[in-house]
């Protein structure tokens, strides 16, 4: 049970670790191309 939830969290962490870089980068392409 405690490996499910343990899994379950790391899991949606990375999930939004990936879209948070994602957004992150999208704003440094968007900011370089006003230049």
């Amino acid at each position: 049970m405690y490996i499910c939830v343990c899994m379950s969290l790391v899991v949606s962490y990375l999930m939004v670790h990936t879209f948070i870089r994602i957004i992150s980068y999208q704003l440094l392409i968007t900011q370089y191309k006003k230049k």
